[in-house]
């Protein structure tokens, strides 16, 4: 057998009686088996509880609102074929790619909220690959890769957050594969090599921008490592890697100024450089659209943050309890130093991706999101991974298996709850980050406990929804923060079904109002008010004197509230009304 541990390439026999093939696969299929693991425990998750609320405003449904966004810009788009109008569409507070490739795979299980949040697992398991495939460049061993990917399905936060649709984790993924490519391509063929890590990088700046500076340190730690395990001429190498670098800056340059330049002023790449991520946010940061590069580097270095102790404090502490956890970072930590202390090899990439990005984090970014540090941490994988390789051949066997085994530990205990109730009152569970495994993110943003994770209300927002669509009225008026069925108002829950159910469901398009704004003239519409169970419904004050009749009160499945539907004058807009109810005014 091949001694991968240490990248020796003796043949040890097989055992009588074994076959070869077969004894050389086993590592391999271990490896699948504990990522079929990881994935069975993310699945058990999503499927009891697809939906994971925090903030405000259900805020968990804006990226779903976004998607479905997409998917009528796309189906605008095949209709009247105006590809300018489409990508004008697309590009909201974030970039469309994350969004363009979800419909693809969204045609295979459907566009619901609950049917696409399995596609966390692909990005997950193309990190791992990506991990896996830098490990065996930079080792030679294919121990090491199996490793490295199968501490990659293993690193808390990589499973955690996958069980949300986020942006951060296919950004990584993305920056990610680029590496391996790099690695393999940019001493032999260097035009293909910079052409395929530009392309890769371009589309991780497509799903966040923030992939643009990782991206950067990412490229100089893959130009570095190139040059330091170069085997030839080494000013042949040395000019090979320059030459794929700089077209790779390139290729992401052009193609990024490109579509910023297509989609207007108000894009995705403006709100990126400001603290606010709005879309059309004419107060927003005028960076590119007014000068450029020269006025996005003006912006980006007249925002720099001073040091301070709680910025310096922010990312150690949640790279501890709400990355690695504590269990977990300890034997990755002693790997690593085990790592420097035998053989760094690829210690330029490790040192680039991690110095340069927490610099930047540091000097840039506010210290209120642990998301940030999502592109990192799989560099720290990667270095005990090859510090894992080399350790004596018995010593690796029994450190690999029980840090495996440790692993899947705090999977389980993060994504079960073990019978505990969820959270009442709509608040999140105040998470302590002293446990031992792995804590929430900063206000559960990124990823959530279990047991610490407020009630999703799908269901309940489902009924809901039914009982509404039975309502005649092309707008919905309410007030945009009042809860119906979330405690923290239902907004963006809102915006997403109604463009659900016109896009998949066929109903018509309705449009949604603040609560005393007034529809266009001849145009239906309903007051939707939340009222507490039991109690009478009073119409809100700016629809007094207007003749408006209770239409109907449907109960949301909560003991404490209940919502009422008004409607103008006229014939009853909801089923299951034989004669007219006077209103109750206000007090």
């Amino acid at each position: 057998m091949t001694d991968d541990t240490t990248g020796s390439s003796e043949v040890e026999p097989p055992s009588e009686g074994s076959s070869p093939r077969r004894w050389s696969l086993l590592p391999a299929v271990a490896a699948l088996l504990v990522a079929a693991m990881v994935c069975a425990v993310v699945l058990a998750r999503v499927s009891a509880s697809p939906m994971q609320p925090y903030g405000s405003d259900s805020a968990e449904y804006i990226e779903h609102h976004a998607r479905m966004t997409t998917l009528l810009a796309w189906a605008e788009f095949q209709r009247y074929d105006d590809f300018e109008a489409f990508l004008h569409s697309i590009d909201g507070s974030f970039p469309p790619v994350l969004h363009l490739v979800t419909l693809v795979l969204g045609s295979l299980s459907g566009h619901a909220e609950q049917e696409v949040i399995w596609t966390g697992l692909v990005w997950l398991g193309l990190l791992a690959v990506s991990v896996g495939a830098s490990g065996w460049l930079l080792s030679g061993s294919m121990a090491v890769g199996l490793a490295a990917f199968v501490g990659t399905f293993l690193m808390p936060s990589g499973h955690a957050v996958a069980t949300r649709y986020y942006y951060d984790l296919p950004m990584t993924a993305l920056l990610w594969s680029a590496v391996p490519v790099g690695l393999a391509l940019w001493s032999r063929r260097p035009v293909l090599g910079g052409l395929m890590v530009g392309l890769l990088w371009f589309m991780a700046a497509l799903v966040k921008w923030s992939a643009l500076p990782f991206g950067g340190v990412m490229v100089l730690g893959i130009m570095l490592s190139g040059r330091l395990q170069q085997n030839g001429s080494p000013w042949r190498t040395a000019a090979r890697l320059l030459v794929a670098t700089i077209l790779s800056v390139l290729v992401v340059g052009l193609l990024s100024t490109a579509f910023i330049r297509e989609v207007g002023p108000h894009d995705s790449f403006t709100a990126m450089l400001g603290d606010i991520g709005e879309r059309g946010e004419v107060w927003g940061p005028q960076g590119f659209h007014e000068g450029g590069v020269e006025g996005v580097v003006q912006h980006l270095l007249g925002t720099l943050r001073p040091l301070t102790e709680d910025r310096l404090a922010f990312y150690p502490q949640r790279l501890v309890a709400s990355l690695f956890s504590p269990v977990l970072l300890a034997p990755v930590l002693l790997l690593m130093c085990w790592w420097i202390w035998k053989k760094p090899r690829g210690w330029a990439l490790v040192l680039m991706v991690v110095v340069g990005q927490w610099l930047f984090l540091l000097l840039r970014v506010r210290p209120v999101d642990d998301r940030f540090l999502l592109t990192l941490a799989p560099a720290l994988v990667l270095a005990a991974a090859l510090g894992w390789g080399e350790l004596p051949r018995r010593i690796a066997r029994a450190v690999g298996w029980l840090l495996v085994l440790v692993g899947l530990v705090v999977c389980v205990d993060f994504h079960h709850s073990f019978g505990q109730p969820p959270p009442s009152g709509g608040v999140p569970g105040s998470d302590r980050q002293q446990r031992w495994g792995l804590s929430d993110s900063m206000d559960q943003r990124g990823w959530a406990r279990r047991d610490a994770q407020v009630e999703d209300r799908t269901e309940l927002r489902e009924k809901l929804w039914r009982r509404l669509e039975a309502c005649e009225g092309e707008h919905l008026r309410f007030a945009f923060h009042e809860p119906f069925v979330g405690d923290q108002g239902d907004q963006y829950w809102f915006e997403y079904r109604v463009l659900y159910a016109h896009l998949e469901e066929g109903q018509p398009r309705r449009r949604l109002l603040p609560l005393c704004t007034e529809a266009p003239p001849h145009e239906t519409q309903l007051a939707l008010v939340s009222v507490r169970s039991g109690e009478t419904p009073v119409l809100p004050a700016c629809l007094a004197g207007q003749g408006w009749q209770l239409d109907a009160v449907i109960p949301v499945g909560l003991r404490d509230r209940d919502l009422a539907v008004w409607s103008p004058p006229g014939p009853w807009a909801c089923p299951g009304h034989e004669e007219p109810k006077a209103p109750r005014g206000p007090p």
